[in-house]
């Protein structure tokens, strides 16, 4: 798994693409969520850009840890991304 080291938003007029910053890997875009990976990843600068022109796209998917749970029932009511699994 890779751990994120800070989530730093958006890419600049691309809502939808995330930029986070990951151990081993550095700055990420996360683009093309299909419900359960980011079908389009690369590495990247501040802003979002392609860090080098015509590198290969990845897949990311989310690992999460519970965040908040109920102390009477013992049930999950919010989880935490806290890292990723990089699918080829």
């Amino acid at each position: 798994m890779l751990h994120i080291i800070k989530e730093h938003g958006s890419m600049k007029g691309h809502s939808d693409v995330e930029i986070v910053e990951l151990e081993d890997l550095g700055l990420v875009s996360l683009s093309k969520w299909n419900g359960e990976v980011y079908g389009k990843c690369w590495k990247c600068d501040v802003s979002g850009y392609e860090k080098e022109k015509g590198s290969k796209n990845f897949s990311l998917k989310p690992v999460y840890e519970p965040d908040n749970t109920d102390d009477e029932t013992g049930e999950v009511l919010s989880w935490k991304r806290i890292g990723f699994d990089l699918k080829m």
